[in-house]
């Protein structure tokens, strides 16, 4: 049997390697959100997605490391339907 180990066919099964980090959970993404990205020009009632929550844009700007939507709370609001 491929991806079992031993003589049985009762060892491991051996998995592939899983992604981790903020990309983590897109599957789970509803329409209409995309990763939040530095150095990306958003507009008011943009909608993206930083570490695994949604979040709404409340005012124009161009993102930067010190405006992601979990430490801006004045320029994000969490999305809710």
């Amino acid at each position: 049997m491929p991806g079992v180990t031993g003589s049985s066919g009762r060892g491991r099964i051996r998995m592939g390697r899983q992604r981790a980090g903020p990309s983590k959970g897109r599957q789970d993404m509803a329409a209409g959100f995309s990763e939040w990205k530095v150095n990306r020009q958003y507009s008011v009632n943009d909608r993206t997605a930083y570490l695994g929550k949604q979040y709404r844009c409340l005012v124009t700007h161009k993102s930067n490391s010190a405006s992601n939507p979990k430490t801006a709370t004045k320029m994000w609001q969490k999305y809710t339907d």
